[in-house]
């Protein structure tokens, strides 16, 4: 969503600044370490790096600190990095203020999908991206857009269908049909959020492009995309430019 864009009443700043404030509240109730990052922890987990990479005789702090992290430079940058093997992808370590814009650039990365594929996605770039602050984003989106898009889909069958009658009910095995829900649950908000972008009621034509992200995005239980599990290679998105050499004469 754009800066200024507003959803069920809230801007994208406020979005952000309410997600802030309930993971550093959940931070402060749990007293996890790292995870959650101030301005200031970070600049001082930085500090602390090279302090210990620039000593000889290491304190324990600064061994386990060693161990841990690493600091890099970027274009005069400081950056707070996991530690790792020099042929390992760096991944880095976000302030709190930076967690909801990646987090919210992941869910569209994805085509809106859910939770394990929003963490596949972020934790080939990021350290300190959890399944709890995820779980918090998508529970804000539902929240703001299920509702306002189930009456409006209500509304376009009515509108078609008159005589429909809508009963409130729960299923008889609800525990059973729990992994329908929640795949029927992930391609409500794909729609939803797809029905948004392009600011369009036409809900039906968003169909094709939620079934390409939902089989194009990483699948937990098979480790890898529903595509590739099919066609073992990964879909082609984008345009291709082939060029033909002209044979030897």
């Amino acid at each position: 969503m754009e800066e200024d864009s507003v959803s069920g009443g809230h801007s994208q700043k406020e979005w952000r600044e309410r997600f802030m404030t309930t993971v550093i509240q959940s931070e402060n109730e749990k007293l996890t370490h790292f995870n959650v990052l101030t301005k200031d922890k970070y600049q001082q987990l930085i500090n602390e790096v090279e302090t210990a990479a620039n000593t000889d005789k290491k304190t324990p702090l600064q061994q386990r600190r060693l161990k841990r992290f690493g600091v890099i430079d970027i274009g005069g940058v400081k950056k707070l990095v996991a530690a790792g093997e020099r042929n390992q992808d760096i991944k880095y370590y976000l302030t709190v203020d930076e967690l909801y814009d990646v987090i919210d650039a992941a869910h569209g990365a994805v085509g809106h999908g859910g939770r394990d594929r929003m963490l596949a996605e972020t934790s080939k770039k990021y350290a300190n991206i959890t399944k709890e602050e995820i779980q918090l984003y998508l529970s804000m989106c539902q929240s703001d857009n299920g509702r306002e898009f189930v009456n409006k889909v209500i509304s376009e069958v009515t509108q078609l269908w008159p005589e429909l009658k809508i009963v409130h009910g729960k299923p008889r095995h609800s525990q059973s049909q729990g992994s329908v829900e929640r795949a029927n649950q992930d391609i409500e908000n794909m729609l939803a959020s797809w029905i948004a972008d392009n600011k369009t009621t036409k809900w039906s034509e968003g169909l094709r492009y939620v079934q390409f992200m939902k089989n194009r995005a990483f699948h937990s239980g098979i480790k890898q995309s529903p595509y590739k599990a099919m066609f073992g290679m990964d879909p082609r998105v984008g345009l291709e430019q082939k060029l033909e050499h002209p044979s030897p004469n």
